[in-house]
């Protein structure tokens, strides 16, 4: 079969016309469906695979998470509560260490809302400036895109140009070697009939002239 490396081989999709007829058309959606029938994949149908190397395999908090979702439990909700500015109640209204907590919590957060006016001026005063480079930016990357998509077609439809004329130059002369082959395939299977017609006589002959 080496030899078979010497050669390029193509399909001949823009001469060969067999597909066009709705017979065969029908015989080859057949044995599509009739390999679609074959193949029923389950959930596990990937359960020959070896499991995937994962250099993050042993960590402790994958271990952990991986563990939560085997046993069903549900994931804990975010802790919001260091959000509150709440004062001390109950038994803590006295205490001043919890005072003092909350008035710190409340000192971060009113520093948080701080930070968050001081964001949305920046983002009023520049935020624009920066959405139109990024914009820009993108309209590059599209136009690179582009570009390159247009270089690939074009390549492809030279391809496929390319491909089409030599089929087209070949379809006359392969006909011809199709009409051949089929001729003579027909004499070779009418020379073969007139041997066995010849043969089956000659047994009659012999048949007939022991019986005499």
């Amino acid at each position: 079969m080496n030899h078979l490396l010497e050669y390029e081989f193509d399909a001949l999709p823009y001469i060969d016309k067999e597909y066009e007829h709705p017979a065969v058309q029908d015989a080859i959606h057949a044995l599509i469906a009739d390999e679609m029938r074959s193949f029923a994949p389950s959930k596990n149908y990937i359960s020959h695979l070896p499991y995937p190397r994962l250099k993050f395999a042993n960590s402790a908090v994958l271990q952990g998470e991986m563990a939560r979702v085997a046993n069903g439990t549900s994931l804990d909700a975010v802790d919001n509560s260091r959000y509150c500015v709440e004062k001390p109640e109950g038994p803590l209204e006295k205490d001043v260490q919890a005072w003092k907590k909350s008035v710190s919590n409340a000192k971060a957060q009113m520093e948080h809302q701080a930070n968050r006016l001081l964001n949305l001026e920046i983002a009023d005063s520049h935020g624009s400036a920066v959405w139109l480079q990024s914009n820009s930016a993108g309209e590059g990357v599209l136009r690179q895109v582009n570009s390159l998509t247009t270089s690939v077609k074009r390549k492809c439809d030279e391809v496929n140009l390319e491909r089409k004329t030599e089929q087209e130059g070949i379809a006359a002369a392969l006909e011809r070697m199709t009409t051949k082959t089929n001729d003579t395939l027909m004499k070779a299977w009418q020379i073969k009939k007139a041997c066995d017609d010849l043969e089956a006589q000659n047994k009659r002959l012999r048949v007939s002239q022991s019986s005499e």
